[in-house]
């Protein structure tokens, strides 16, 4: 009896890391469900709503991510109230100091995705792809893609679960803009999570 007991509870954990695996996250929070579920355990991490009456469609926190002080937007469909989409917004004083941020950002998200087991079967479909096609179109499993917006790199990379079906994807970018006293510029880093996966 003790040993179905335990067989069981491998089973049971097996289970719960396998669901783990498959769902994209933000700070911990599965990116799923709806505005008012993902709102509470924003909540409970210590991010508090900066608009409760305002903007349709987006929840802004403010909290901390990345050991920084941030902005966090929330999108959602407003007609099924899905969240589909959540932006971390970092800004510093100065360029250097803001790049320094998205290189260490992008290092972070490469090496917690780069070794997964989804990935190893994107690298699958994608050798696969290439042997058809001999370089003829764009890969579409290429997890990592590098472009450049506005003098700026900007990094998009793919987040696949077990399977190697994508869950979302994670663009890291860098702009511009005044500052609140218009004297000087604000370097904003985005870190944008995109859910793929169907609401219904």
């Amino acid at each position: 009896m003790k040993r179905f007991a335990l067989t069981l509870v491998v089973i049971m954990m097996a289970l719960v890391l396998r669901g783990q695996g498959d769902c994209f996250h933000f700070v911990g929070i599965p990116i799923e469900g709806d505005i008012s579920t993902f709102n509470q355990e924003m909540l409970k991490h210590d991010f508090t709503r900066s608009n409760p009456d305002q903007n349709e469609g987006t929840y802004i926190y403010k909290g901390t991510f990345e050991g920084e002080q941030s902005y966090v937007f929330v999108q959602y469909d407003t007609q099924t109230t899905f969240v589909y989409r959540v932006v971390a917004l970092i800004t510093r004083p100065s360029k250097e100091l803001i790049l320094e941020k998205y290189r260490t950002i992008c290092q972070q998200v490469e090496a917690k995705y780069a070794h997964s087991e989804g990935l190893k079967v994107l690298e699958v479909k994608k050798e696969k792809f290439d042997s058809v096609m001999h370089g003829r179109a764009k890969n579409p499993y290429e997890w990592k893609c590098v472009a450049y917006q506005n003098g700026y790199e900007t990094t998009t990379l793919m987040i696949p679960d077990h399977s190697g079906n994508i869950l979302g994807d994670i663009t890291i970018f860098v702009n511009e803009s005044p500052s609140s006293d218009s004297q000087s510029t604000d370097y904003n880093l985005y870190i944008q999570h995109t859910v793929w996966k169907s609401q219904e």
